[in-house]
């Protein structure tokens, strides 16, 4: 893939979109959003593209976006739990508030570091979810 300065310059003078000059064809409007999206997808999976330290943090702050809902449901839950903690066990209180406080933690970052490992390493899934090149030898 060329550089961005010269798909720009390219774009300018031909008077298309450098979307369309990725894709090789003209685009209608309808067909621009999938194909931009197919563009993006495939210029990030580009080994030469992005290094893997900025294809990590892309996932990671993708991640973040995408599970809003589960972060805030995790914490309102060990706040709950927190408060049940306080009035059934006053006195192991702090260290039902640590343990709580690090299983959250646990299980949060290791569903980001799945996340993140499955689409920045590209490792393949098949059908029963298992890594489907575990079982292959190189």
């Amino acid at each position: 893939m060329p550089p961005v300065e010269v798909l720009e310059i390219l774009s300018r003078e031909f008077g298309v979109t450098i979307n369309e000059i990725v894709a090789g064809r003209r685009l209608s409007d309808s067909d621009f959003r999938e194909t931009a999206e197919k563009n993006l997808v495939d210029a990030i999976s580009e080994p030469g593209a992005f290094g893997l330290s900025e294809r990590i943090a892309y996932f990671r702050k993708k991640w973040l976006r995408e599970h809003v809902f589960e972060i805030a449901a995790a914490l309102i839950l060990a706040i709950a739990a927190a408060a049940a903690a306080w009035f059934l066990i006053r006195e192991l209180f702090p260290l039902a508030c640590i343990a709580l406080g690090i299983a959250v933690w646990i299980w949060l970052y290791n569903s980001m570091a799945a996340y993140v490992e499955q689409r920045a390493f590209g490792a393949k899934k098949d059908a029963a979810g298992e890594n489907a090149d575990r079982g292959k030898k190189s």
